[in-house]
């Protein structure tokens, strides 16, 4: 059988190890991962405004959207 002071102070580093691992990982994924405004850029919203135009949304090999 285990001693338990050796369990307790296993158990009290791995949880003081797990702490800073999701201390180090919450300040990871707290940043933005893209900038402001960067999804009304025009590169992203190019297929956006494409999709739009019923010239070439009704062009052969289009697949029909809802709106049709």
């Amino acid at each position: 059988m285990q001693d338990p002071k050796e369990r307790d102070r296993w158990w009290n580093e791995h949880m003081e190890k797990t702490e800073l691992t999701r201390k180090r990982w919450l300040a990871a994924i707290d940043q933005p991962m893209k900038p402001f405004g960067f999804w009304n850029s025009d590169s992203t919203n190019a297929k956006y405004r494409t999709n739009l135009d019923p010239g070439v949304n009704s062009l052969p090999g289009r697949a029909k959207t809802l709106d049709d």
